[in-house]
């Protein structure tokens, strides 16, 4: 006699085929995450390059303004591309370095937010991580390691890195052809043991940042990341001392100068500082007939982060 009933699976036969999707879905779950990672990652990127791409055209026009300060909206003529400024992880933007960077994907160029050793972009990554907030020699990126970076001087000015503001300049150029920025004025930054200040917004190119070195590996020119004291010329950036300042003390009366003067004379690269505000003169030494700051020849020190 026929049997008519419909054959079903086996038990064993539902166990190998819940067996080969599990394994399946291991192996493709994490590939499609990691993928959807990296592609939001190179969204948020890219739009960050835009916003710089945007400030570095309104620098080049005349604008004073902060790069913090355009991403706060602070700048009228960059609210369309603020307003592109996403990230599609829900990130939140902060500047650090002269740069923009991501809660979520960190600085540009990295692949996470802190690291070490290789780790490209790693916060904190020394040797040769390109982009490491803290790393060392001329890796695109990376910080002198200075002590005096991070820290506040006149109570509230935080101190800059030169050499992670020069990388990220030559990072610039290597990832998007951004050659160079113009530098903002009156910003604090520390290289080894020194203090230095922009003077009056210089351009920065990334060739003149990084140097240049031959094919055999000779130095031929050594670049401002290595050499900022060659960069403070004609009031480009000034070398500066705290630890000797002066105050509208130091501005007197005398009648034969029939009005006020600077006793004694001023130095180029004197420290004023008085009130909460203070500055760094640009005339040349030995000057007595100057104007109290922020009048006449001074600049006004500001955070270099």
């Amino acid at each position: 006699m026929k049997n008519n009933r419909n054959k079903g699976f086996t038990i064993l036969e539902v166990i190998v085929a819940l067996s080969v999707m599990s394994v399946l879905l291991v192996v493709t779950v994490p590939q499609l995450t990691q993928y959807i990672g990296s592609s939001e990652k190179s969204v948020c990127e890219a739009n960050r390059l835009e916003f710089i791409r945007s400030y570095n055209i309104y620098l080049s026009s005349g604008g004073e303004k902060t790069l913090a300060q355009a991403l706060n909206g602070e700048v009228s003529d960059m609210l369309g591309t603020l307003h592109d400024l996403k990230c599609p992880s829900g990130g939140t933007f902060s500047v650090s370095n002269g740069s923009i960077v991501c809660s979520v994907h960190g600085p540009i160029g990295s692949t996470g937010s802190g690291g070490t050793g290789s780790n490209p972009g790693g916060e904190s990554g020394t040797g040769s991580n390109p982009g490491g907030e803290s790393g060392t020699g001329s890796n695109p990126g990376g910080g002198t390691g200075s002590s005096l970076v991070g820290t506040t001087i006149f109570s509230d000015i935080v101190v800059g890195d030169w050499t992670a503001l020069c990388n990220q300049i030559i990072k610039d150029k290597l990832d998007s052809g951004i050659d160079g920025r113009v530098l903002t004025g009156g910003k604090v930054y520390a290289y080894g043991n020194s203090l230095y200040v922009i003077g009056n917004n210089p351009y920065l190119k990334a060739a003149d940042a990084a140097g240049d070195i031959n094919a055999a590996g000779d130095i031929n020119k050594v670049g401002y990341i290595n050499n900022p004291d060659a960069f403070a010329t004609n009031n480009k950036m000034l070398k500066i001392d705290i630890t000797t300042t002066i105050s509208s003390s130091s501005y007197v009366w005398d009648q034969w100068h029939s009005g006020r003067y600077w006793s004694p004379a001023l130095k180029h690269g004197v420290v004023f500082s008085e009130g909460g505000s203070s500055y760094v003169f640009l005339g040349s030494d030995n000057t007595v007939n100057e104007s109290l700051p922020p009048n006449g020849n001074w600049i006004k020190l500001i955070s270099g982060t």
